[in-house]
């Protein structure tokens, strides 16, 4: 059977881009792997080839590591999941940083294990570095299913679509990076939170993983619990600007301690929305303390105006609490009066959804 022609149209490339460029945005943050097998399976599409792999390089053992595989057999995969710098066409053309083709693998000298690629009907390849201003991350090649001369036009195509996705890997590891650096500037707020108020020690990465567990038992998407991961652990932030003899007071607070408590939400809020990745979830840290009757705090609102999210929060903070030390209590409550409240409470100041969830989670020994 005759292989379709290599080119393809200018809408069908301009598509191409597009859909992978979104993709790639839109999962920025998730791994590497699930980005490149999109990018893979697309342009192996585009390009009607046979199959592809894409392959990044390993400095601690000088081989370049099979990250994405297209159309391969699962014998091919575990037997070349790595191969060395220069081995094979693939590591020579990383080597020489400089494409390379095989008309017909069978015939090659270089290609290491052949059967292992005919057997699924791989003949011809064409392999690509991943080059960035002379930093080589990996390798791309795709196959196709009978031998083939590449033409020049051919190549220079190949070529270019493999800086773009050597782009799309930079932008993602600079992403990486600057994710680092916001989890070390997060991790310091919540230190110097817990500095202020020794009883909130270990407090918000408990309500965090209550949420987290919460949400997932209740079916929040995949990125309703990414907001609550990155918002649920600043939900406090705002007692930083609260003094320390009314955050540690040992007895009741009296009316005007009290308001200035009631300000955390809307400090916090103030304090977090300037930064742009916090858009969406705002409304944790500013509604964590409402009620579904209205009577919360700082904005008194109610029922469906208070986010399912914030509704979460504000149960996984009340439980944390009650299981835990505070200086206006003489001990932590037992599950068994924690379950009570939670029921006592269901309908007025928590969701009754967000509620059912938390008492199997109790029940099954997830939470507390």
């Amino acid at each position: 059977m005759k292989e379709r022609k290599f080119l393809f149209s200018l809408k069908d490339a301009i598509h191409f881009l597009y859909d992978i460029t979104r993709y790639a945005n839109l999962n920025i943050h998730k791994k590497k792997k699930k980005i490149l097998s999109y990018i893979l399976s697309k342009t192996v599409k585009l390009m009607n080839a046979k199959a592809g792999n894409i392959r990044l390089y390993e400095p601690k053992s000088e081989s370049l590591v099979l990250v994405a595989s297209y159309g391969t057999s699962k014998k091919y995969r575990e037997e070349k999941r790595k191969i060395k710098v220069g081995e094979s066409v693939a590591g020579v053309a990383f080597q020489k940083k400089k494409l390379l083709t095989v008309k017909d693998i069978r015939e090659s000298k270089v290609y290491v294990k052949p059967e292992l690629a005919v057997e699924k009907g791989m003949i011809s390849l064409i392999s690509s570095p991943l080059i960035m201003e002379n930093k080589i991350f990996g390798i791309f090649t795709l196959y196709y299913s009978s031998p083939k001369d590449f033409s020049e036009e051919e190549k220079e195509i190949f070529s270019a679509l493999s800086d773009f996705v050597t782009l799309l890997i930079n932008f993602q590891q600079i992403y990486r990076e600057l994710h680092d650096t916001y989890l070390g500037i997060i991790n310091s707020l919540v230190i110097g939170l817990e500095e202020k108020d020794p009883y909130l020690k270990g407090h918000s990465e408990k309500v965090r993983e209550y949420s987290l567990k919460i949400g997932k038992k209740i079916g929040l998407k995949e990125d309703e619990l990414k907001i609550l991961a990155d918002l649920t652990i600043l939900h406090d932030i705002g007692k930083l600007l609260i003094d320390s003899s009314i955050l540690n007071k040992p007895g009741p607070l009296n009316e005007k301690e009290w308001e200035i408590i009631k300000k955390h939400p809307v400090i916090g809020s103030k304090i977090l929305s300037p930064i742009r990745k916090f858009k969406d979830g705002i409304e944790i840290v500013r509604h964590h303390h409402e009620r579904i009757d209205g009577k919360g705090y700082p904005d008194g609102i109610s029922g469906e105006k208070i986010s399912l999210l914030a509704k979460i929060v504000s149960a996984a903070d009340a439980i944390e609490a009650m299981t835990s030390k505070r200086p206006y209590r003489k001990r932590p409550l037992t599950l068994d009066e924690v379950k009570r409240e939670l029921i006592k409470n269901m309908g007025t100041q928590f969701d009754p959804v967000v509620v059912k969830a938390a008492l199997e989670l109790i029940e099954e020994g997830s939470i507390v």
